[in-house]
């Protein structure tokens, strides 16, 4: 997943901090902690990193709607492990931000979780926009708040997006893949899935996501390189809800299978009329 990161980015340095904000400070709260960026005066595109949450905080799932980061190498996830959980994540943001406080992502806790969580950085790499990435030191510290708001139920699915079809001689040695990437305001994008067909589904059609869909991050290599399927892509929030988009083969390439399904049926037809009249 990693060997897309260094190709893409151009990003962003600075501490961590959990509001309300205090110079690289950062604070979690009982029943969900947003997670800031503070740039320290720096244009950043580009951020990956690793927290650990002590053991006694049962994180129940990490929200990363709003965030700064718009496109994901490796969305924000979370595993158990022998003294807590860690927390991984690693993304780019177009143009760059620069800002005392840019949120990254929510952590929201099980409310048999202790109330205060001091997060540990076990590390993180933070890159400037300045044309040569160059890398920047990240900190994190964690100060005490007040609860935040009770989460309102999310019956909303992530924003419109599109597929972009494209080729580039160093990625997926030169071959076709697609890059897609969406935003959902409420709870946050939890993933992506693909589906490759030669039949065309309407997009409200329910059987539509009973296909044998496979999970994926964009970028995407396409498995049929002729281009001569349809791509689907499912974006899924972390309520559930999904948002379905679809990219058609070229038309180019439809009218050249049309063309060709065409001449079949003349061939076929002339052998026919040949045959009728010799035989």
């Amino acid at each position: 997943m990693h060997h897309f990161f260094f190709p893409l980015l151009f990003l962003f340095a600075g501490g961590f901090f959990f509001a309300p904000i205090v110079s690289q400070a950062a604070q979690l709260h009982f029943d969900g902690s947003e997670i800031f960026l503070n740039t320290e005066g720096q244009r950043v595109n580009a951020i990956e990193g690793t927290l650990e949450i002590p053991s006694g905080s049962f994180l129940d799932h990490i929200r990363n709607a709003n965030s700064i980061v718009s496109f994901w190498i490796e969305p924000p996830t979370f595993r158990l492990s022998a003294t807590g959980t860690i927390i991984r994540w690693s993304g780019i943001i177009p143009g760059g931000f620069n800002g005392q406080k840019g949120l990254l992502f929510d952590l929201v806790f099980a409310p048999s979780s202790d109330r205060i969580v001091i997060p540990k950085l076990l590390g993180a790499r933070a890159f400037t926009a300045d044309g040569q990435a160059t890398e920047l030191s990240v900190g994190l510290t964690s100060v005490r708040s007040g609860s935040q708001p009770k989460s309102i139920p999310d019956t909303t699915p992530p924003q419109s997006f599109s597929i972009n079809i494209v080729r580039h001689p160093q990625i997926f040695n030169g071959e076709w893949f697609a890059v897609f990437s969406t935003q959902d305001k409420e709870s946050g994008v939890a993933g992506y899935r693909v589906f490759e067909s030669a039949k065309r589904f309407d997009l409200a059609d329910p059987t539509l996501l009973r296909q044998a869909w496979i999970a994926v991050i964009s970028p995407y290599h396409l498995t049929n390189q002729s281009r001569q399927q349809y791509l689907y892509v499912d974006a899924t929030d972390q309520a559930g809800n999904h948002r379905l988009t679809v990219q058609p083969p070229p038309s180019s390439l439809i009218f050249r299978w049309l063309i060709s399904l065409a001449i079949l049926v003349s061939v076929a037809f002339l052998f026919w009329l040949l045959r009728s009249y010799f035989f």
